[in-house]
């Protein structure tokens, strides 16, 4: 086990394995790996035994929160007026409670729909107090729907909303919609390819290092590219479709 330091973060370990014939051993994996052990981050092309010790490392926060980041790049450069977009944010779990005030550089209305009011509270009244900007949060999603812009973890939070929606995941949901944007590629910075282990995603890595490290400013990273009607576009090709329907 070989320990890596991360600048402006906590180490992280990386454990190599050998393979037998019979295949991984896992039960090993998990004794090496210690407490460490239910957030392996492994590679993309290694099956890793469901409801064993050994689990593999899921993203919570970090995409949803450059999902937003490149929403609100996107809208800031779109001809369109600032006074003319409204932005909904489906937001459960409060993931994006800390960057949230972002979306009030990019529209007059913003709204979110949270089970967790009491931390949004605090988000609208900061936002009031430093800016003079209001947000409207509540429990219903009935609220969104005279937002011409929705921000979710996934396309059929939205429903059949007839707004430019932004999610994590389509979920292969209107793969083809030109209103609807997903996650795309990531470029990993320059200071972290070094590090990137072989065969790992590095959105899930950069993950890894903002959720497990203690990593700093990956969550206002905007994603290389957003997909939308299953073509990559740049967060300019996005300005420029958010141009075409948010005019209409």
């Amino acid at each position: 086990m070989t320990k890596i330091a991360v600048r402006n973060g906590a180490p992280f370990f990386v454990l190599k394995v050998k393979k037998k014939k019979t295949g991984v051993q896992w039960d090993d994996v998990a004794f090496a790996a210690g407490r460490c052990a239910s957030h392996i981050v492994a590679s993309e092309d290694e099956e890793i035994p469901e409801n064993g010790i050994v689990r593999r490392f899921l993203p919570k926060y970090l995409p949803f929160m450059m999902l937003l980041s490149t929403a609100i790049n996107a809208l800031k450069i779109c001809e369109v007026p600032h006074t003319d977009i409204s932005i909904g944010i489906m937001d459960k779990l409060g993931a994006l409670a800390n960057i949230a005030d972002k979306a009030a550089d990019a529209a007059s209305v913003v709204k979110v729909v949270t089970e967790r009011e009491r931390v949004y509270e605090r988000v609208s009244d900061e936002l009031m107090e430093n800016h003079g900007a209001s947000l409207i949060y509540g429990s219903q999603a009935e609220m969104l729907r005279d937002c011409n812009v929705i921000i979710c973890r996934e396309r059929e939070e939205a429903g059949s909303s007839n707004a430019a929606i932004f999610s994590v995941s389509d979920g292969g949901i209107i793969h083809g919609s030109e209103k609807s944007f997903a996650a795309g590629s990531f470029e990993m910075p320059k200071e972290y390819e070094g590090i990137l282990p072989k065969g790992v995603n590095p959105i899930t890595f950069a993950s890894a290092l903002h959720e497990l490290c203690g990593v700093r400013g990956f969550e206002d990273m905007p994603y290389k590219t957003l997909v939308c009607g299953g073509v990559e576009l740049s967060v300019y090709g996005v300005a420029r479709k958010l141009s075409e329907f948010l005019s209409v």
